[in-house]
């Protein structure tokens, strides 16, 4: 009978185990979708703050482009 008692205490421990993980694995979910829709925001708002700057000093915007691109060629440029 001692052996019928112990085991319906783990398996009660095992219960109540998933049922905490069960939670926090819920709570994890929420914080990530928070961070993933406040990260999605804020790149929102970054594209339109360079948009607006683009339109203002559409030459600044060129030749900060290209001096990218020519970095990114000599970065990647195949040596022989």
């Amino acid at each position: 009978m001692s052996e019928n008692v112990e085991l319906d205490k783990i398996k009660q421990s095992i219960k109540d185990l998933k049922n905490r993980v069960e939670e926090q694995a819920h709570v994890v979910s929420e914080k990530a979708k928070k961070v993933a829709q406040d990260a999605i925001h804020n790149s929102q708002e970054k594209v339109g703050q360079l948009k607006t700057v683009i339109k203002k000093k559409p030459l600044h915007a060129v030749g900060i482009a290209a001096l990218v691109g020519v970095a990114l060629g000599f970065l990647f440029k195949k040596r022989k």
